[in-house]
């Protein structure tokens, strides 16, 4: 029953927007992971023997030999284990369907919203006041949870289906491959580090029900704490502290540290098991040893038995009237005084809270901060010694090419056609020597010791990074004696890299999903901002005041426009500062031609203007997002219509391609101001 009245909520309709949603922005991704397959499958079999060797060689070390340990104990079993994988012959097959599917993250975002509407779909006698009569039932009322939890079980693994598989068919479609999903998994670069020799099918079999057990997990706590408290806010906030630190558990505890069980054993992993289940490791503490997907498959089952318990316990003991316990009580009664509070505030203090408290925008504030700052960690990426190099000398001679910078260039240049003659020289001579010493005509004069020929061939690697610096000396040179031949502009030489982190395409995928964010957050916080009023007949008593429409919209939109400058802010505020404080943004006053990545650009602006309007067309292109809703929200005039058809268009948006086609968005936009006000004055 619980299920089927599940599948006939509005659950069902955002199901159905968020399968539609997930399909078209995967379908239209690019490849995630990108790598020389060939060069893969050769390296992979040195990969096992130099695994296999290490494991040798540590053995013999008295610090990993100590017996019955923790060390010889990972040694040999991670020894065992990939021993295994000594005879695969690995073929090139074409995996970059599964891989996009494993590699696609976002469909854990849609499916955490539609857990917290499961929980609230089957909560749903507190809307519908049937609190008292649901419990004050003594006698099924713990036969009626563990419905609930079976609809819950059941809820979870149609939904993980439903996605992975809409995906797999997406991909298999769009890149081929399913006669290649019966070889075995390691043909793969994902599963590199994957020791059991089972072929892609059945790995997505074992896939789909370790992520349908995480599911469940998660679909069981944010019950367990919709169900604890009354209070909605209450439980809003347990999930999202528990979930924040689950969160920087997983991310931030370090790989080797002591306390990097929190690490493995943590929601987050459970909720995404190819992060965990694709790479081989073992946990363990003095002699005692545990492999980790084996650790984290026990915990798994015992928080759900946890949670079934606390639900179980708490549906028995909760009786209608009843206060709750005495943190909910105390909870509650500041929750009275705040609202008391709250009801004697202006209209824009009401407009303020109702966006940010009770329709948790705040929530979505402190989530927009995190994501931000993850997404904008530019300290783990791999830059070379060449690389560094070249932007110290970018920085050091930024601006004008003038003499100095021409002479070190040559400078450079000298010194490594001195080392390559004293390489080649030394090499002849070695050779030279070898030669005698077979024909037995030489004494041995003219030997070179192998110390010494060491010594230079590690001189000589060294080298490599000064070579590799004059070689991006060169084509930035080059780049602009073409841009003042072809194009006769004046280009300077600057520093790239923190112009390639805000325009290069680490910034596209970074914004995709920001954007996409926002547009989430949208929908959910505003789509019934103007219908909730019609439908509730509070636009009658509007319009029984002096401007009183007026004044409600001017208000309102201005706090709503606040809100989303705050988020707009807070997303591209945290890239640029980091990008400043890392690299700086030299040159703004330069050609925007100047940035090697933006030589297409036809306009004759400098950096700085580019730059502005680089974030005003996205300022823009939110705005417009934010009037569809708002248009949406007057014209249909009821919630879940407004809500619908809202999803609906910035699902087109952002398949089309929101910042390469912006017009399509600001331009419906503009027009959707126009309706709104239009159609908030006719209103009858």
């Amino acid at each position: 029953m619980e299920f089927r009245h599940l599948w006939k909520s509005r659950w069902t309709i955002i199901l159905i927007v968020m399968l539609i949603f997930n399909g078209i922005l995967f379908g239209s991704s690019g490849i995630i992971n990108q790598y020389d397959k060939k060069e893969y499958i050769d390296d992979y079999s040195m990969y096992i023997e130099a695994t296999l060797n290490s494991a040798d060689t540590m053995s013999g070390i008295s610090i990993f030999a100590k017996q019955n340990s923790y060390s010889s104990k990972n040694i040999e079993r991670t020894k065992n284990v990939f021993a295994k994988c000594r005879n695969i012959e690995l073929e090139e097959t074409n995996d970059t369907a599964l891989e996009q599917v494993m590699s696609w993250k976002l469909r854990y975002i849609l499916v955490l919203i539609l857990l917290i509407v499961v929980a609230e779909e089957l909560l749903v006698e507190r809307k519908n006041g049937l609190w008292e009569v649901t419990y004050a039932e003594t006698i099924h009322r713990k036969r009626a949870e563990v419905k609930r939890i079976f609809a819950l079980l059941a809820t979870s693994y149609l939904v993980q289906l439903l996605f992975t598989g809409t995906q797999l068919v997406i991909a298999l479609v769009k890149y081929g491959g399913i006669q290649d999903m019966s070889s075995v998994v390691q043909t793969s670069l994902l599963f590199k580090h994957f020791p059991y020799i089972i072929n892609k099918w059945e790995f997505l079999v074992i896939y789909l029900i370790l992520a349908g057990a995480g599911t469940f997990i998660v679909a069981l706590f944010i019950l367990m704490a919709f169900s604890i408290f009354k209070e909605r806010l209450l439980s809003y906030i347990l999930v999202i502290s528990m979930s924040v630190i689950e969160l920087l558990c997983k991310y931030l505890i370090p790989e080797h540290s002591v306390m990097n069980i929190f690490k493995y054993v943590n929601a987050a992993t459970v909720f995404m098991p190819e992060e965990y289940y694709t790479y081989y490791a073992n946990w363990g503490m003095g002699s005692f040893i545990i492999n980790r997907n084996i650790l984290i498959l026990i915990v798994a089952v015992l928080a759900i038995l946890v949670f079934t318990t606390v639900l179980l316990w708490n549906r028995d003991r909760q009786r209608p009237c009843s206060g709750g316990g005495r943190l909910e009580r105390w909870a509650v009664r500041c929750m009275r005084d705040f609202h008391q509070w709250i009801a004697n505030r202006s209209i824009r203090g009401k407009e303020i809270y109702k966006i940010y408290i009770l329709r948790a925008g705040i929530v979505f504030i402190i989530a927009a901060g995190i994501m931000s700052v993850y997404n904008s960690k530019i300290d783990n990426k791999s830059y070379t010694v060449g690389e560094r190099m070249y932007e110290d000398y970018c920085r050091k001679y930024i601006g004008d090419v003038n003499a100095d910078a021409q002479k070190e260039r040559e400078d450079i240049r000298d010194r490594l056609n001195v080392m390559d003659e004293q390489f080649n020289a030394i090499r002849e001579q070695r050779d030279n020597a070898n030669t005698s010493d077979t024909s037995g005509n030489s004494d041995g004069t003219n030997a070179i010791s192998d110390e010494d020929y060491a010594m230079y061939i590690t001189l000589m690697e060294g080298s490599q990074s000064l070579r590799e610096e004059l070689q991006y000396i060169d084509a930035n040179m080059e780049y602009l004696d073409n841009l003042s031949a072809e194009r006769g502009i004046d280009g300077k030489i600057i520093v790239q890299r923190g112009y390639d982190e805000l325009f290069g395409e680490d910034m596209e995928k970074t914004e995709r999903y920001g954007l996409l964010f926002m547009f989430i957050v949208l929908v959910l916080v505003m789509h019934r901002d103007y219908s909730e009023d019609i439908e509730n007949q509070m636009y009658s008593l509007y319009r029984s005041i002096a401007d009183g429409c007026k004044r409600v919209y001017r208000l309102r939109t201005s706090v709503e426009i606040g809100y989303i400058t705050l988020m707009y802010l807070i997303f591209y505020g945290i890239k640029i500062g980091i990008v400043v404080y890392s690299y700086g943004l030299s040159g703004l006053s330069y050609p925007v031609q100047s940035i090697m990545m933006l030589s297409d650009v036809k306009l004759h602006i400098s950096i700085g203007i580019y730059l502005v309007l680089f974030l005003l067309i996205r300022y823009m292109v939110i705005l417009s997002a934010y009037e569809i809703v708002k248009c949406a929200s007057i014209l249909l005039k009821n919630n879940w219509k407004s809500f619908f058809v809202s999803g609906v268009i910035m699902i087109i948006v952002s398949a089309i391609g929101v910042l390469k086609y912006y017009p399509v968005i600001i331009i419906p936009g503009i027009i959707a101001i126009i309706l709104s006000r239009m159609s908030w004055k006719k209103i009858s």
